[in-house]
This record gives C-alpha cells, structure tokens and sequence, in this order.
C-alpha cells in the first residue's frame, strides 16, 4: 500500500510539472495580427499594417502572424532568427501581388493554411533562409519561386519544404543571377513532404547567356 501511495505521489507531481511547463510554453508564443491599411499596435482588434512591423516586434522570437482578409505580401527588410508563421485568420484570407512583383526574405519564414492571389511573373526569395510552405489542401502558389538567393549574391545554403498546396515552379538554384559565381555555395536542399510541385529547374533563373550550369 505504501508503495502505490509513493507512485501516486510521484504521477501527481509530474502531472504537475508537465502542466505548469505546458501553460509556460503557450505563454511564451506570441501572436500578432495584420491587415491591410491598418494603422494599429498588432493586437486582434487593432492590427498592424505590415508584416515587417509584425515580424520587428517578435524581436527575433518565434511567432504567428495572423492574417485578416487579402492582404499584399512584399520584401521584408527586417532581418530575424526565430521562425515566423504567417497564416490566416479565416478561409477568405490570402496573401496577394501584384504583375512581376518578388517578395525576399530576411529570415525563416512559414505560410500555413493560406491561399496566395497572384498575377503573372510573381516569385518568392527566401534569401538563404528556410522558406516553409503548409499551404492546406487546394490552396496554392501559382508562381515560381527562386530557391536559396536573387540575383548576383551568395548564400551559404538553402532550405525549402512543401507540405501541403500546389507549387507552379522551383528554381533550385535561385534567380536572375548573370553569373556562376552567384547562388548558394554550399548545399540546397528541397524536401517535398506533402502537396504538388509542377516543375523543379536544377538551375537558376534568367539571366545567364548559358543555362546549362
């Protein structure tokens, strides 16, 4: 009896401990909301109007930025550390750009549940930086995107997943880059977990005279 008495005691505590790490945890994670020609603090009810305001006060924490409604994705220029998921409040959210327009990246990013509205020519660049896409099922990016770097510069490496969603195109080597010398220097790696993806180039996109490197 005074055996079983103990491991009660024991289960208990650990229930405890696992509890109290469980609400730290979801205490921790921060969330910030977005909508366009929002002027707020990022709050639910008073959204911010950027995702670079968004991402600049999770200051380098891991984070959820939420969506209301269509909202345009472009570069953003703040650079940060922890994984930033950008997802929908809703169904009817998504992210929009416009013809040509690139979006580039200064740190790891992921877009979970959350359709893209694009017109022709327009591309991701995560800059080096692990670039995730959980898009859910018949959500899609009807576009291409360049893998590891934009234009003539370098990265040390590359990382993209799809898990779920349709991709038009990947560049693996990166984009618009006129020379060799540009891209990623060490490795690229592409894992496709879940989803579709209808073309993978093992190259970089225009500009070169020679695109058989």
């Amino acid at each position: 009896m005074a055996t079983k008495k103990i491991l009660s005691a024991v289960l208990a505590s650990l229930l405890v401990v696992s509890a109290v790490s469980f609400t730290a945890n979801a205490a921790e994670e921060k969330a910030y909301y977005v909508e366009a020609g929002a002027t707020g603090d990022g709050t639910e009810d008073d959204p911010f109007g950027t995702i670079d305001e968004a991402i600049f006060a999770l200051n380098n924490e891991e984070g959820t930025i939420y969506v209301y409604g269509e909202f345009p994705i472009a570069s953003v220029k703040t650079g940060w550390t922890g994984m930033v998921t950008v997802t929908g409040v809703n169904a009817d959210s998504a992210l929009t750009m416009p013809k040509s327009a690139g979006a580039t990246f200064n740190g790891p990013i992921t877009f979970k549940d959350i359709n893209f509205v694009l017109e022709p020519g327009t591309h991701l660049n995560p800059n080096g930086y692990p670039l995730i896409l959980d898009l859910g099922e018949g959500n899609e990016f009807n576009s291409f995107l360049h893998l590891g770097v934009l234009g003539n510069a370098v990265v040390d490496e590359g990382y993209f997943e799809l898990k779920s969603g349709s991709v038009s195109r990947l560049d693996a080597c990166g984009g618009y880059a006129t020379s060799y010398a540009n891209g990623v220097a060490g490795d690229n790696t592409v894992v496709i977990s879940g989803g579709s993806v209808s073309t993978i180039s093992i190259r970089a996109d225009r500009y070169m005279d020679n695109m058989t490197g």
